[in-house]
């Protein structure tokens, strides 16, 4: 599992699914509006602490399916 096969860990992994579309996401919006709206979004999610909680969700919900899912 350790051999860090990308297109393995998008087929098994939905975490890795979905960071790797909003990477996507943020990327092609930065590059049609400019980076001011990026700045001014990680500040609002830096300043809310629901951003953490939620991300530390995410995380153990993604372990959890992985804990479920993945091939023994």
């Amino acid at each position: 599992m350790a051999q860090l096969d990308f297109s393995t860990a998008l087929r098994m992994n939905p975490l890795v699914s979905l960071s790797a579309l909003g990477a996507s996401l943020v990327w092609l919006l930065s590059l049609f509006c400019g980076d001011q709206w990026l700045k001014q979004l990680g500040a609002a999610l830096i300043a809310h602490p629901v951003f953490k909680w939620l991300l530390a969700l995410a995380v153990a919900a993604n372990w959890f399916y992985l804990w479920l899912y993945l091939p023994r």
